[in-house]
């Protein structure tokens, strides 16, 4: 497959000549993946961040406008604050070429608008599709005739009581509206107090309501184009653990290395490929990905479409380069740019949905927090005290970091790094951010990726691995 690969990035580079790519977000982390292939990739970003090391040193065009402006900028600004900087209006001038394609993380009509007056081409689907399949209720209203979704009510709030749905949903059931952020519009009801809480302040809104479903979570990465739906990374979510700072449902990391509940993919491969096609239909293009609950029994339903790149896919496409496949975020550029796609979907596939032995878990934030203390991003490895003290003058290195009070294991700093592609079989990639960001609810506080599994066969993280994320936060807080 390496030929391959690199058959598509020369293609893509020979395209790029007299062209420039940029990639806006928040967040630089969201826009990696591809930085080292592409030739004129310029990645546009907010937040100053431990990245910037590995941007000088290994060349990699970027700007960042904390950096630039010395100063905290509202995170919640998004795209929007960097297309209506000077500064970055500045940047760009100076840098752009005839044609320049703009790509974002998740777009929307402010970005859209912005992205039309500077004249550049999108290499995203359009904000109106994106909230088509991705909210919660039109993403059921045009998808539940074709996949199978849980037993779900459509209906305005105040038209319905909790014995009404006790009955037609069960004892426990879930409320979704249609949007919400990291879990916060989603609401998994027990109780009518419950219920009757929610409904008191929603009572004209619509909302979508289903039956709850016990099992194990799955995501899978996809890009429709017009050769097919191409699809890969189909990884077990580790969701809801509240130690790690997660509401109910939200995803805090992937494990690519498990298949409980699933003994083989056929379902997930054929409801992923109709909704790819579907979507399609409708002029969606590029990546999105599906999220599936499978119960104990193998029994498999539908339960949310991100119409969009996903937050798996960056360290996802380092994993494809590694093994030398052609990745999807590639072939997502492929089909914007109207470049041949002559891969065979269907093998594509089946390479690409095999499991692989990486993980990644992060802790997330429970409320607005200070990160107080700066953990320097890089591998570390898992090494009993002795090996976090200096034999010589018992001084224990600042960047150790302790996962019991006995300080019998210890994460110990070995070399920077940002990605698993730097990685060794016994190390863990730590990823933090910067010290004095300011973080809120939800947001990451760190992220381990791994080279082995990070849950057990039951589903349930592996203790060290729990155990160092909760040292970190503390650590860093």
């Amino acid at each position: 497959m390496r030929n391959r690969l690199q058959d598509y990035t020369n293609n893509l580079n020979s395209h790029l000549s007299d062209k420039n790519l940029y990639y806006f977000v928040r967040n630089p982390e969201r826009g990696l993946g591809l930085e080292t292939l592409i030739n004129n990739y310029y990645l546009i970003y907010i937040q100053s961040s431990q990245y910037s090391e590995y941007f000088n040193d290994g060349g990699i065009k970027n700007y960042c406008l904390e950096c630039d402006s010395e100063i905290e900028i509202n995170p919640q600004g998004g795209t929007r604050i960097l297309l209506s900087d000077q500064k970055v209006l500045n940047f760009l001038d100076k840098n752009k070429k005839k044609l320049n394609y703009a790509q974002t993380f998740k777009v929307n009509p402010a970005y859209e608008k912005k992205v039309q007056e500077l004249g550049f081409n999108t290499l995203n689907t359009t904000s109106l599709l994106n909230r088509e399949f991705e909210e919660k209720i039109t993403q059921y209203q045009n998808l539940s005739q074709l996949v199978k979704f849980p037993k779900t009510i459509l209906d305005k709030f105040g038209n319905l009581s909790y014995l009404q749905l006790v009955h037609q949903l069960g004892q426990t059931f879930v409320i979704q509206f249609a949007r919400g952020h990291t879990g916060s519009g989603t609401y998994v009801i027990d109780t009518e107090e419950e219920f009757n809480s929610i409904q008191a302040e929603n009572d004209q809104r619509f909302a979508k309501f289903s039956a709850y479903v016990s099992g194990i979570a799955y995501t899978i990465n996809a890009c429709v184009t017009n050769t097919g739906v191409f699809m890969g990374g189909l990884s077990l979510q580790i969701t809801g653990d509240q130690d790690l700072g997660a509401l109910w449902g939200t995803t805090i990391g992937n494990d690519w290395s498990k298949r409980i509940n699933l003994d083989n993919t056929d379902q997930i491969m054929k409801e992923t490929e109709i909704i790819g096609s579907n979507m399609y239909k409708k002029g969606f293009r590029g990546m999105f990905g599906v999220d599936f609950i499978v119960k104990e029994n193998g029994e498999t339903f539908v339960i949310e479409i991100n119409a969009r790149q996903t937050a798996s896919v960056p360290m996802y496409t380092k994993m494809q380069l590694l093994r030398d496949e052609v990745p999807l975020s590639l072939l997502h550029l492929y089909e914007f740019m109207g470049l041949k796609i002559d891969l065979n979907y269907k093998e594509y596939n089946l390479q690409n949905l095999q499991t692989e032995n990486f993980s990644q878990i992060s802790n997330r934030a429970d409320k607005q927090i200070t990160i107080k203390h700066c953990m320097k991003m890089g591998i570390y490895r898992l090494q009993g005290d002795n090996a976090a003290q200096n034999r010589f003058t018992d001084e224990i290195a600042p960047t150790t970091v302790f996962l019991d009070e006995d300080r019998d294991k210890a994460l110990l700093y070995q070399k920077y790094a940002t990605n698993v592609a730097s990685m060794d079989r016994q190390g863990v990639l730590v990823l933090t951010p910067i010290k004095d960001r300011i973080l809120n609810q939800g947001d990451e506080i760190v992220r381990l990726q791994l080279n082995q599994n990070a849950i057990d066969s039951q589903g349930n993280t592996i203790p060290w691995i729990k155990e160092a994320l909760i040292s970190i936060k503390e650590h860093q807080l």
